[in-house]
C-alpha cells in the first residue's frame, strides 16, 4: 500500500476555499469570484482598515511604485463611479479596493485571469476575515468536532 499522507484540516479548508471560489461561488456550478466582483449587486468591495499597511505590503512585494489611487477608491470617487448604488453612498464604506471598470463584472483590481487572487498572500484584512457562508456551511459541515 503506498504511504499517503492524509490532509490536515487546513489542507481540506484550502481546497474548499479554492474550489468553491473559483468554481462554485455561492453554491452555484460556473460561478466564481462572487466576493472578488461587483456586477449588478450593490456590493462594495471594502471598507479596508488597514489600507495604509495593505499598500506598504504590496509595494514591498509586488509594485513599489504604487499609488493609493491606483489600489483604493475613496468615498469622493466611488459615489460619483456609482450613483445607483446606495452601498456606494455611504463614506463609512471607504476606502474600497479599486475595481476594474472596464469589466461588466467589476472585478477587484486583483482578481487574475483565472479568478484567483494575485495577491493573496498580502491581502488586505478586509479580505483576510471575509468567508462567505457557503463556504462557511461547507466548513461547519466538515468539522471533526461534531463526529
Amino acid at each position: 500500500m503506498a504511504d499517503s499522507k492524509i490532509p490536515s484540516k487546513e489542507d481540506i479548508a484550502d481546497a474548499i476555499y479554492t474550489y468553491s471560489c473559483t468554481k462554485n461561488c455561492l453554491g452555484v456550478y460556473g460561478n466564481s469570484a462572487g466576493c472578488c466582483t461587483m456586477d449588478k449587486r450593490n456590493y462594495i468591495i471594502g471598507k479596508v482598515p488597514d489600507a495604509k499597511a495593505f499598500l506598504k505590503r504590496y509595494r514591498m512585494t509586488v509594485d513599489k511604485n504604487a499609488k493609493y489611487e491606483e489600489v483604493f477608491i475613496e468615498f469622493e470617487e466611488g459615489k460619483k463611479l456609482f450613483p445607483d448604488r446606495p452601498i456606494w453612498q455611504d463614506p463609512e464604506n471607504f476606502p474600497a479596493i479599486r475595481v476594474l471598470m472596464d469589466n461588466v463584472r467589476y472585478p477587484c483590481r486583483f482578481l487574475g485571469e483565472n479568478d484567483l487572487c494575485t495577491v493573496h498572500e498580502i491581502r488586505s484584512q478586509t479580505c483576510r476575515n471575509f468567508t462567505c457562508a457557503h463556504v462557511n456551511d461547507l466548513l461547519q459541515k466538515l468539522s471533526v468536532d461534531d463526529i
